[in-house]
């Protein structure tokens, strides 16, 4: 998983995140793509992003629940945690455990957004691994926005900023467009 960007030549910011550009996710995605699933590269198509996490691909389960945080559309466990769900019966807020490597997408998205929110929990598998095993706090920083200030300046905007452009570039690679 650690070597979809080679960080190496990459500078770290004050908040510990990584300074990737654009066109590094999209090299990475298309290379990533190249590597494992050229066939998505010969022309413009539905890339099966669900199917590949229910393989196994990505070393995470898929979980769809119905997401009690009003600014979570999905949640990536890299450790044992808890959430809050809403029970579907009873529609009551519950507290459910959640296993490590484990994708929560909230069931109650629309099909396009279950598609987009799970190709950008990938990305951070993929890319932000190394911020999210440090900082198992990050989803509460996430869920607890103020104001756009203070939530701009929190670390997680820009790793949502990365992995929003590299679900865009997984779901729909520049090279198929041409």
């Amino acid at each position: 998983m650690n070597d979809f960007i080679d960080y190496s030549c990459i500078s770290m910011d004050e908040r510990g995140v990584y300074c990737v550009s654009y066109a590094q996710i999209e090299r990475a995605v298309e290379k990533y793509l190249q590597e494992n699933h050229p066939e998505v590269l010969l022309a413009p198509q539905r890339i099966p992003i669900e199917e590949w996490i229910d393989s196994g691909e990505y070393g995470f389960i898929l979980d769809m629940r119905n997401i009690a945080y009003p600014q979570a559309k999905g949640i990536t466990a890299f450790s044992k945690m808890a959430i809050w769900s809403i029970d579907s019966e009873t529609n009551e807020i519950r507290g459910i455990p959640i296993e490590e490597s484990t994708i929560v997408i909230d069931e109650s998205l629309p099909p396009v957004e279950i598609r987009f929110t799970a190709a950008h929990e990938v990305v951070h598998i993929k890319m932000h691994s190394y911020y999210f095993m440090r900082h198992s706090n990050a989803i509460a920083a996430n869920s607890n926005v103020i104001s756009l200030s203070s939530y701009l300046r929190k670390p997680i905007w820009w790793l949502e900023r990365q992995a929003n452009y590299g679900a865009g570039a997984l779901l729909m690679p520049r090279v198929t467009l041409s």
